[in-house]
């Protein structure tokens, strides 16, 4: 995604630099960005500055402070969210499944991407011992990433969660022979990581 030719120029893939723009970077795209600005890349340094005139370095110096800091908060509140999600989960796992179901959806404590993630997770680690449970703890992650905010989250990091959610479901349903299941699934989760920011399928 960043690259330098032989003369120094710069290379950085011009959607990896738009989804730094618009706050939709994956956390390890923007350490890429970061650290390609803090070694002085005038051209990126231009594009991210809000006016188009060749800043002072102090001026460099303080527009990159603001963007460390803004990145530094949000990856203190997705640490927050990720704690939070592995105590709901933890929560989550002392019920039966009917129970579980019914949690999820009369409570929004539970309304997080992390938590979303944790359910695809433990369906990933069941799939080959219980893919009937992997079907249902996917399914379970459809439904919190269907309902969650986009003011929130992204549009598009919502659109890849769904689109790994519907992969999971897929998955699980071939696993347990549901093969047209599986088609219909599989076709949904390729239509919403059309629609997301691009990233490789996890």
């Amino acid at each position: 995604m960043l690259s330098a030719n032989p003369n120094g120029a710069c290379e950085v893939d011009g959607g990896l630099l738009g989804r730094f723009e618009r706050g939709e970077a994956a956390p390890v795209e923007r350490g890429l960005v970061l650290r390609h600005l803090l070694k002085g890349c005038a051209s990126c340094s231009d594009r991210l500055r809000p006016v188009a005139t060749a800043p002072k370095p102090a001026e460099i110096d303080s527009s990159l402070s603001r963007i460390l800091s803004r990145v530094t908060e949000t990856e203190v509140r997705l640490e927050n969210e990720r704690a939070s999600a592995d105590e709901a989960w933890k929560e989550l796992c002392k019920h039966p499944a009917p129970r579980q179901w019914t949690l999820l959806k009369n409570s929004s404590r539970f309304d997080s991407l992390a938590f979303a993630d944790r359910l695809l997770e433990a369906g990933f680690a069941t799939i080959m011992d219980d893919p009937h449970r992997a079907l249902e703890l996917s399914q379970m992650a459809l439904l919190v990433a269907e309902r969650l905010d986009a003011r929130q989250y992204s549009r598009g990091a919502l659109e890849d969660l769904q689109g790994r959610a519907w992969a999971r479901i897929g998955n699980a349903q071939r696993a347990t022979s549901d093969l047209n299941a599986a088609e219909t699934s599989l076709a949904r989760a390729a239509a919403r990581l059309e629609s997301g920011t691009g990233e490789p399928l996890a």
